[in-house]
């Protein structure tokens, strides 16, 4: 049976990932969120590089706990599972449930975060 690699990588550096991996996604996205954004609410769309990464430092901030928490979680939760069936890889059904409780722990983080987002944009 081949060696899991990844049972090396601690709960701790998986949420450093999480959190690096999110801001990497919001960089990458940040100029299609601008065009859709535009577009939903009629604006012309952004033409600068200055228009279309507005906003980007507070999506990092928003999207790197989130992340963070979620394969933070998913990493300790397989830690548990694997503990209690030594020497036996993970079930499908094993990392589905490890992912929806990441997800769920997720959730606290990400909840509070769209609640001020969306009362910001409702008093703007």
């Amino acid at each position: 049976m081949p060696e899991d690699k990844g049972s090396r990588v601690t709960p701790a550096e998986h949420t450093i990932i999480g959190a690096v991996g999110g801001v990497m996604e919001v960089c990458l996205m940040q100029p299609m969120v601008a065009f859709k954004n535009a577009l939903q609410e009629g604006r012309p769309l952004p033409t600068t590089p200055v228009q279309m990464y507005r906003g980007l430092l507070i999506n990092c901030g928003s999207i790197a706990p989130i992340t963070a928490s979620q394969f933070g979680t998913n990493r300790f939760m397989e830690g548990l599972l694997k503990q209690r069936t030594p020497g036996q890889d993970l079930t499908s059904v094993d990392r589905f449930g490890c992912a929806a409780a990441a997800g769920a722990v997720s959730s606290l983080v990400a909840t509070p975060t769209e609640l001020i987002i969306i009362q910001q944009q409702v008093r703007h």
